[in-house]
């Protein structure tokens, strides 16, 4: 049988009126007259402020990812980035739907050095403020990377360590390039 793929499509957002706490939704999706339900889920109530997220430093220029921390689980989480030595004007760079209290944001163009980057969330029709700005430095050297050990025979996936966030990561066998992905997607 065919199996269900999570990847980032899989997330859409589906209009609704607005939510009120205490309501219990279930969503149904259909293809050619098969129908499956998901569980029933109690909607939560807002907390009384939605709190500034905080961007996680140190940031690297030609990072794809930026990593997003204290963000409550279900808003949208935004990105912006200055012009180079400078902190205005901001232009947005990145956005995701926060899973967790910790979000990756995928971001383009890639980051840029001598810029600074914040961010701020958005939820049930509120805005949180905005973030410190965090710095984009340059890395004249990297750190190797670690094979995260054991590697087991089946595997369908490498676990490795000592990796900046939003750099590109490559596993080779031998010389030839087998998987790849950017650190914290």
């Amino acid at each position: 049988g065919a199996e269900a793929r999570e990847v980032e499509a899989d997330h859409p957002e589906v209009p609704v009126p607005a939510l009120r706490a205490g309501q219990i939704l279930r969503v149904a999706q259909e293809l050619c007259e098969v129908i499956e339900y998901s569980d029933p889920v109690t909607v939560q109530p807002l907390p009384a402020n939605l709190e500034a997220p905080r961007v996680s430093p140190p940031l690297y220029a030609c990072a794809s990812v930026v990593m997003v921390e204290n963000v409550l689980p279900g808003a949208m989480v935004y990105l912006v980035q200055s012009e180079p030595h400078d902190t205005e004007p901001e232009y947005p760079i990145g956005q995701a739907w926060a899973s967790g209290p910790i979000q990756a944001v995928r971001v383009y163009p890639v980051l840029a050095a001598d810029t600074y980057v914040r961010a701020y969330q958005m939820a049930g029709g509120r805005t949180s403020p905005f973030s410190d700005r965090v710095p984009v430095g340059h890395m004249e050297r990297i750190p190797p990377p670690t094979v995260g050990d054991p590697v087991l025979a089946g595997s369908r996936s490498v676990w490795v360590r000592d990796i900046i966030p939003g750099a590109y990561v490559r596993v080779f066998d031998g010389g030839q390039q087998i998987g790849g992905s950017s650190a914290g997607m």
